[in-house]
């Protein structure tokens, strides 16, 4: 006989024997949900052949003096189904959990790309190659001014550059050079240079300030730009 859990639906095959008249309960292998299961009670929907797994271990009743069944009484409890083995995940299962993982490894290669960019440095060209690029210094460099200033010397003109260096992260930091590049209005790069902002390294919260003078810059200089000198080489 077939019988189905109705808390998780997973079907049993019970001796039939086994039920009295009265109904007996029965307590599924799989969820522990106990009901009471009588003889009448329909079987499951499809008659698909049981796998042998799947079958159930009724125990016999023992022998009683014949006696008129009484619905009320209590059923001796039998369990079902308790020689089935634990499922096994199915192949999409295992493919979900892959794709999952994958994913998450993928947000946190970006998430945390600072850091693996510090611990391997050929990392942080690879990020850039993509569009990410990433600052391994932990240091903010801020051009605090732009001046074009008429020298004192010749009439010569000269391009005086300052600015802020801020250590933002809570450890004592390395200060690399600074590369400026300036450009004309359309783009163009006219000139670039490497210079040493002053100071080697920063502790933790500490500022810096800089100042750079170019002598006889291009006359048609309209934009600065500064920013750390590659330290890889």
């Amino acid at each position: 006989m077939i019988i189905a859990c109705p808390h998780c639906s997973t079907r049993f095959d019970v001796n039939a024997a086994a039920l009295p008249p009265a109904g007996r309960k029965v307590k599924c292998a799989r969820c522990g949900h106990v009901w009471v299961q009588r003889p009448a009670q329909p079987a499951a929907a499809d008659d698909e052949p049981m796998p042998a797994e799947a079958a159930a271990i009724v125990a016999p009743e023992p022998a009683k003096a014949p006696r008129e069944p009484r619905p009320e009484a209590t059923p001796e409890m039998i369990w079902a189904g308790t020689d089935i083995p634990p499922r096994r995940p199915s192949y999409g299962a295992y493919w979900a959990v892959g794709v999952a993982s994958i994913v998450v490894l993928f947000a946190a290669s970006f998430a945390y790309r600072t850091e693996i960019a510090a611990a391997v440095p050929m990392m942080g060209k690879v990020y850039a190659m993509i569009g990410f690029p990433v600052d391994t210094t932990g240091l903010e460099l801020t051009i605090e001014a732009k001046a074009m200033n008429e020298s004192s010397q010749g009439g010569a003109s000269t391009l005086l550059v300052t600015g802020v260096i801020a250590n933002v992260t809570s450890e004592e930091r390395p200060v690399p050079q600074i590369s400026a590049t300036l450009y004309a209005e359309d783009k163009r790069e006219l000139h670039s240079w490497t210079f040493d902002p002053g100071v080697t390294t920063l502790k933790p919260g500490e500022t810096h300030a800089f100042k750079q003078e170019l002598a006889q810059p291009p006359p048609d200089t309209y934009q600065v730009y500064a920013h750390f000198a590659d330290t890889d080489g």
